[in-house]
């Protein structure tokens, strides 16, 4: 699978059009949510108000995590 320049930066805006202040991170977690869905993916809630994507394979599991809300400062 070839890196698509274009996808990464159109979802990257998409994201950072997203109203998420610090504990509004509902809708912009919905929309990760669908994305990941609509590539095929498994999503798990998790009880904070994160998600987990599974994206298969097998041995050892790698682990990325980010923050969806942004810093009000």
């Amino acid at each position: 699978m070839a890196f698509d320049k274009e996808y990464c930066l159109d979802v990257f805006k998409k994201l950072l059009a997203i109203d998420s202040t610090t504990g509004q991170y509902k809708e912009i977690e919905a929309c990760a949510k669908k994305m990941a869905e609509d590539l095929g993916y498994k999503v798990i809630p998790t009880h904070k108000g994160g998600i987990i994507v599974d994206l298969g394979g097998e041995g050892n599991p790698l682990v990325v995590t980010a923050h969806l809300d942004d810093i009000g400062v």
